[in-house]
């Protein structure tokens, strides 16, 4: 390790004086010792904040007269916004998020030796030891091919980090002006500084005036500088006359770039300041080596299919005493068993020791998949181990999901099914319910509730007992809790062992508190709570209707307004809540039916378009509905005046495709059209493709006239799609994205479809939905017009 003393002084004022009288070169004396904290922020399109501590030590000068110099990289900070936390902190190392393979390359350089040869001018000519680093990498990390190749890349990168803490003098002597400009049209003017006011270099701000308080016998040079054109920059060193050394540096630079269609532009400050005491950060190399071979990026036992058991036992027998009591080796053991499939010896040494490892060494920030896998094999066995491994992670979304999804599918069978896996499921909800954590009960009381009264609905008391209690529970219980759902079950519950009364009581309460949580933009399951709050309408609708209300309609059309109006509303989880509830995706089409029965056309018909748009599929069936109302109308111009025109418009674009032909939406218009938004990076969007073939050389062929397909490629390259089109022997129409047109669509996630009418009204295509089979529909019914 690299040991450091130096003086540092800051910014300063300027005087004239003699350049010629001036260091014009770097020459810094054998043995000196300084550090740099290098740090960067981008706030453009491409936003990250990175730090950078390096020590270096004179070597003297080479047979050249060029500086050598050793320089060690001792600390690194990395985040993906300058306002997240950091994915690697080498001051923190086991927060590092390892699911970013950036973070592997200033690990690899921790701390280790690399020689640097800088000109005397200033110039950085050569990095020697990059090849031991990456040797060391083979050696401990056994990394993929293309991860390897990704840290061999970045010998560049860290070249240019490098010359940025040395100032390059220019080749001719600096005249008494003290300006001049390089070859790339940069201006620079050196002046003379004396003194240090407070605070860093702002390349913003004008030199302070001079204060005579501030004044030092010891002269700086501040040399400014300025290049406009393509690139921006505008900038301040502030250098030791003696040395060359650069004291303080900050810079701003901006400039337009450009990949495959888009186009955007780079905004970065740069600040390079010399350290007194720089901050080291201290490496448990045998933990850090142990968690990246072990871990996502690693081939270390094998990749793709192909995992080697016996290799991962060897390694497991000389580490596991050395990390036993490390959650992130024994997370990262059993995720490497996992990756043999179909291998009942791996499975069965998965199973084992999955439950002798300790709940705590399990619990590790964004990896609680094998607390899941525990807590479900538990669930059904054992409920004080299922209720303990729970208090590792129960305020977590992974926990609540698989709750609310997997685990409280328990108990919809009937109890004498499995009474031994209900009596072992509802015990640990009732742990949970009767945790000293308020967090915990409120996410279990609800199931708790509506388990011990569907266990023997015949048991009036604990069923109006659960009743009672559901009907009282505050609005966190009902968000955290699913309260909504495990209420209206309880509703259905009262209904069937005839308390209407006391059903219709507890309905209107959920009905109250569903209200209420819906409207909280800051609860993630507001728009499932909306479907529920559908359903609860539609039986307040029969219920009422049962009862003789004449006004019961009311309420249907309260199910109606509060059904899904697209997959913008839908998610896995209000799938779910429509399996526990046997619900209906939507109402609309019941309104409309009970509308349409009554003569109330116009109601009608705003709430027929609004149901086609949400339900695309349907169209056939609201087809058939519609004619069987009114035979003598022509459904195609309904079609027309009423649903496409609610529609949103397609937002216009312009974009090349890969004959570098410009397109617009203009040029697709008079077709139903469905737009693909994909990626050859987006596995999903791959699998599918295939098919997306088939179908387009059928819209080729003329199959479906009036019908077209486009498809939009994101985050990728002109060449990197043309290449995939090619291997696969696909001929599907491809514009290049602008990286802007996806969030004029609202993109939330690959692959995306829309479907555009041939006037350039649009809907969202929900994900799942046979998108072919309703492009075809609507050219059918609808028509080109």
């Amino acid at each position: 390790m690299l040991l450091f003393m130096s003086r540092l002084l800051t910014l300063l004022f300027v005087f004239s004086f003699p350049y010629s009288a001036l260091c014009q070169e770097l020459n810094v004396p054998n043995g000196q010792q300084f550090a740099y904290t290098w740090h960067v922020v981008g706030k453009g399109g491409h936003k990250y904040d990175q730090l950078r501590t390096y020590i270096f030590r004179s070597l003297g000068r080479n047979d050249k007269g060029d500086n050598v110099f050793e320089c060690q990289l001792v600390r690194a900070v990395e985040k993906d916004d300058p306002g997240a936390s950091p994915d690697l902190d080498t001051d923190n190392p086991k927060a590092t998020v390892f699911n970013n393979s950036g973070v592997l390359t200033p690990l690899a350089l921790l701390q280790q030796p690399l020689t640097v040869t800088v000109s005397a001018k200033g110039k950085l000519l050569d990095i020697d030891g990059y090849d031991a680093v990456l040797s060391r990498v083979d050696r401990d990390w056994e990394l993929q091919k293309g991860i390897r190749s990704q840290i061999e890349s970045r010998k560049e990168s860290l070249g240019y980090y490098i010359q940025d803490m040395f100032f390059q003098f220019p080749d001719q002597p600096i005249g008494s002006s003290g300006e001049w400009k390089d070859k790339r049209g940069v201006s620079y003017k050196m002046e003379r500084l004396y003194g240090h006011p407070r605070g860093a270099v702002k390349v913003n701000k004008e030199v302070p005036e001079f204060n005579k308080a501030s004044f030092s016998n010891e002269s700086l040079l501040q040399i400014s500088f300025v290049r406009e054109g393509d690139v921006e920059e505008k900038g301040i060193y502030i250098l030791d006359p003696k040395t060359g050394l650069v004291r303080d540096f900050s810079k701003n630079k901006s400039f337009e770039y450009s990949y495959s269609s888009v186009n955007d532009r780079e905004v970065s400050e740069l600040a390079i300041v010399m350290e007194t005491n720089p901050k080291e950060s201290n490496l448990d190399t045998a933990w850090l080596n142990m968690a990246i071979k072990t871990g996502l990026w690693s081939a270390a036992f094998g990749s793709g299919q192909d995992y080697n058991l016996e290799k991962m036992q060897r390694y497991f027998k000389t580490k596991d005493a050395q990390f036993e009591k490390t959650p992130l080796y024994q997370v990262n053991k059993l995720s490497l068993l996992q990756k043999l499939r179909k291998n009942p010896k791996a499975e069965a040494l998965y199973s084992d020791l999955l439950m002798s490892i300790p709940n705590a060494y399990l619990s590790v920030p964004g990896l609680y998949h094998h607390l899941i896998n525990k807590f479900h094999q538990l669930f059904e066995k054992d409920a004080r181990l299922a209720y303990e491994v729970a208090g590792y992670f129960y305020q977590t979304k992974d926990f609540n999901s698989w709750l609310h999804e997997t685990s409280a599918q328990n108990f919809l069978s009937s109890y004498s099914s499995n009474k031994e896996s209900w009596d072992n499921g509802l015990e640990v909800v009732r742990l949970m319910h009767t945790d000293k954590n308020l967090a915990m009960r409120q996410t279990a009381d609800p199931l708790f509730y509506w388990s011990q009264a569907n266990k023997n609905p015949k048991d009036l008391n604990k069923l109006l007992s659960s009743a009672n209690a559901l009907s009282k529970m505050d609005n966190k219980t009902m968000q955290l809790g699913k309260g909504g759902r495990y209420g209206v079950l309880v509703y259905q519950l009262l209904v069937n062992e005839g308390k209407q009364a006391e059903a219709n009581h507890l309905l209107d309460a959920i009905l109250d508190k569903l209200h209420v949580v819906v409207v909280d933009t800051l609860y993630g399951g507001r728009k499932d709570d909306r479907s529920i709050l559908a359903h609860a309408y539609q039986l307040k609708y029969l219920a009422r209707k049962g009862s003789g209300d004449v006004n019961a309609i009311k309420y249907l059309s309260l199910a109606a307004q509060y059904s899904p109006t697209g997959p913008a509303d839908k998610s896995r989880m209000s799938r779910y809540d429509k399996h526990f509830l046997k619900s209906k995706e939507t109402y609309r089409q019941d309104f409309v039916e009970m509308l349409f029965s009554s003569g109330n056309e116009k109601q009608a018909l705003k709430t027929f378009a609004a149901h086609i748009s949400a339900e695309p599929e349907s169209l056939e069936e609201m087809k058939s509905l519609y004619l069987r109302h009114f035979p003598q109308n022509d459904f195609k111009a309904l079609m027309s005046d009423e649903v496409i025109v609610s529609w949103e418009k397609a937002p216009d674009f312009k974009l090349k495709d890969l004959n570098d032909n410009e397109r617009t939406l203009k040029d697709y218009s008079g077709k139903w059209m469905v737009i693909d938004f994909w990626g050859t990076w987006c596995g999903p969007c791959v699998a599918e493709l295939p098919e997306i073939n088939t179908f387009n050389k059928e819209l080729d062929e003329g199959k479906y006239p009036g019908a077209t397909f486009l498809s939009i490629a994101c985050k990728d390259y002109e060449q990197t799609v043309k290449a995939f089109l090619t291997k696969n022997n696909y001929e599907i129409p491809v514009l290049m994205s602008d990286n802007k047109i996806q969030f004029k669509y609202n993109i939330d996630g690959y692959p995306y479809k829309v479907m555009v009418s041939p006037t350039g009204r649009m809907i969202t295509l929900e994900r799942g939905k046979d998108w072919r089979k309703i492009l075809k529909l609507f050219n059918r019914i609808s028509g080109v017009w």
